[in-house]
């Protein structure tokens, strides 16, 4: 069976209800946290306790430590934008703090997204399917809450076995002055690839997820949702790798986007796509004709 896995993003500047809470997690103990969002039968991609996206298996096998990337640099990630009357502007990854374990590497850390700016903390507060990351930081204007969700009603099976993953990211005015604000995300078009089959580099011997296959992207709105449909026209139908899938929102202001990241290599992709989006909260919808030669 194949499945359209949607990532569904809503941002909201004002809290909504309180979710339930069953177990809090405090800044020390988020490490290894992991809550499995998607619906039932349909796989899922988990949420760590910093914020980070990881372990999709959404592809009929196990994917644990697999990013939806055939790199952990370009790993699924939300940031934020935020700018003062004053004009200060600060961006930042919405995630917490690398584990200490997470930093040692032939290369530099390997964690997902390790060169960003964080949040300074993150606790993680659990009752499935519902969890929450709360992210704070003095030098930050706002505060955030990163709210995930995927529909489970008892004895329902249709609506429990819808492949979604609802992303709320809530964030707060700290301060007494108006703020300009904007939240982004970024997901690689993975489809082919499922985490198992890897190519060994020769430049540093790492091992890299493959199986993409002229994969495209498309901006794409409707009445309700807009967002980048990922498909592919290669891969091959009759394979579990093979499907489709969308990360869209529901909000109505003043959306930017981009299909491509910059296919240079040694990390240039996510540095074009960070500096693009630190610049002013918008995206430049850019079409790159450079191979890249680097994984």
């Amino acid at each position: 069976m194949k499945y359209a896995l949607v990532l569904l993003v809503l941002f909201s500047y004002r809290a909504h209800a309180q979710w339930p809470v069953f177990k809090h997690y405090d800044k020390n103990h988020v490490n290894k946290i992991a809550l499995p969002v998607g619906g039932i039968g349909t796989g899922t991609i988990s949420l760590g306790g910093n914020g980070q996206w990881k372990d999709v298996e959404i592809m009929n096998r196990p994917g644990k430590g697999f990013y939806g990337s055939n790199t952990p640099k370009t790993a699924p990630c939300f940031m934020i934008y935020t700018s003062d009357p004053s004009g200060k502007k600060i961006s930042k990854a919405l995630m917490g703090p690398i584990a200490p374990s997470d930093y040692p590497g032939a290369e530099g850390s390997f964690a997902p997204n390790h060169g960003l700016p964080r949040f300074s903390t993150a606790t993680f507060d659990a009752a499935y399917p519902f969890g929450t990351v709360n992210l704070e930081d003095e030098d930050m204007p706002v505060s955030a809450k990163v709210k995930v969700f995927n529909p489970l009603v008892p004895g329902n099976a249709d609506v429990s076995g819808i492949p979604v993953a609802i992303i709320r990211y809530e964030i707060t005015n700290k301060t007494s002055n108006p703020l300009s604000v904007a939240v982004a995300g970024s997901l690689d078009n993975f489809i082919g690839i499922d985490g198992a089959t890897f190519e060994i580099s020769d430049f540093n011997h790492n091992q890299y997820p493959i199986g993409a296959k002229k994969n495209k992207n498309t901006f794409k709105k409707s009445g309700q949702l807009s967002g980048i449909f990922m498909t592919s026209d290669s891969v091959d139908h009759t394979l579990d790798t093979w499907g489709t899938i969308a990360l869209t929102t529901a909000e109505a202001g003043d959306i930017t986007y981009r299909t491509e990241l910059s296919p240079k290599g040694w990390n240039a992709n996510i540095t074009d796509m960070w500096d693009d989006f630190s610049d002013d909260g918008k995206f430049k919808d850019l079409k790159f004709k450079e191979k890249n030669d680097m994984p």
